[in-house]
């Protein structure tokens, strides 16, 4: 424990922020805790843990080596999650090629062990189906987010080996208090009255506590090569927002939107998007991925690795008070 040193990629991220403070208990001195940040990111969190900051990115080799320097275990979380990027090919730089960059340098600086961090997206499922960590990926992808976590999973599994160890996580989208991107938007926008009717197939959800474990017990008792889905319960749209109310104490929603209209606000979106330079609201990639849904099996993590899942209620309710201690929903009502 003394002299074992951690580097912890896309640490300002919401994943990163959280898995951080747990590295740094049970004795572990904030020294041996490395953070690889983009320059121009806010830092201001990591440094007030006592976090060692290194300037880097995945597209400079030599920043990934000096910050790999000495250390024996990285989690890879940095990455571009996101459904939509105004330089497509920017997926696939940092996605696939970042990869392979990150563990070549890690492999030239003697760490022992990655734990990459993948998405549950690359099990690739068809409509109707539960993946697990063996399902024959359906041939074709829904976005360009998918394609890339999937060609960057690819090659983290090919540097697997003797020489270093790369264990890889397959999580879903994490949701949790704070969270106000991604599934945690679009429940504060469904607290806040902005949605009025749900699309879509199935969902699935990891609480942010969960996500933590995973990649620590991925990191503990992961074996190398070895891929491991964390996810939590498969929900419909209905459900999930059904619950949210429920919980809140808001009206339910119970109109499903055609799929004809969902489609046509997107292209408007992007419409627009392209006239105004914004990012479009509603991908096209992303209604192509919630069409689809998600539907996945952690069953192999919750027996190899040892983690149990927090209940969808359970961590949804946990949520909503922190969105409402925080300020971000009204007490009680759904904001106008």
């Amino acid at each position: 424990m003394k002299d074992f040193k951690i580097l912890v990629t896309g640490a300002t991220g919401y994943v990163g922020s959280h898995l951080l403070p747990e590295l740094l208990k049970g004795g572990r001195q904030a020294g041996q805790v490395r953070a690889l940040v983009l320059s121009g990111e806010d830092d201001s969190h990591l440094r007030s843990l006592g976090v060692e900051i290194f300037w880097g990115d995945l597209r400079d080799d030599s920043s990934l080596l000096f910050a790999l320097q000495g250390v024996d275990l990285c989690y890879h979380l940095a990455g571009i999650n996101s459904f939509w990027m105004p330089r497509i090919q920017d997926y696939y730089d940092i996605n696939v090629k970042g990869v392979r960059r990150l563990l070549e340098a890690a492999q030239r600086a003697g760490v022992q062990r990655v734990v990459h961090t993948s998405s549950a997206v690359t099990i690739g499922e068809r409509k109707g189906e539960i993946g697990d960590e063996e399902t024959p990926h359906r041939g074709y992808f829904l976005s360009h987010y998918e394609r890339s976590k999937y060609l960057g999973e690819k090659e983290a599994l090919a540097m697997a080996g003797e020489d270093l160890e790369v264990v890889v996580v397959n999580p879903t989208s994490a949701y949790g208090p704070g969270r106000t991107k991604g599934s945690g938007k679009i429940f504060l926008d469904f607290l806040r009255g902005r949605i009025r009717g749900f699309f879509g197939g199935t969902i699935n959800l990891l609480f942010i506590e969960d996500m933590v474990k995973g990649h620590l017990l991925a990191a503990e008792k992961g074996r190398s090569g070895e891929r491991y889905i964390l996810a939590g319960e498969n929900l419909s749209s209905e459900e999930a927002f059904a619950a949210a109310a429920e919980i809140a104490g808001v009206p339910k929603i119970s109109r499903q939107i055609p799929t004809s209209l969902v489609w046509a606000a997107s292209w408007a979106d992007h419409l627009r998007s392209f006239f105004t330079g914004q990012p479009p609201r509603l991908p096209n990639d992303q209604v192509r991925a919630m069409l689809h849904g998600i539907c996945v099996d952690h069953s192999k993590a919750k027996r190899e690795l040892g983690l149990e899942f927090t209940p969808f209620r359970v961590g949804l309710a946990r949520t909503i008070k922190g969105y409402r201690e925080a300020g971000l929903i009204p007490e009680g009502a759904r904001g106008g």
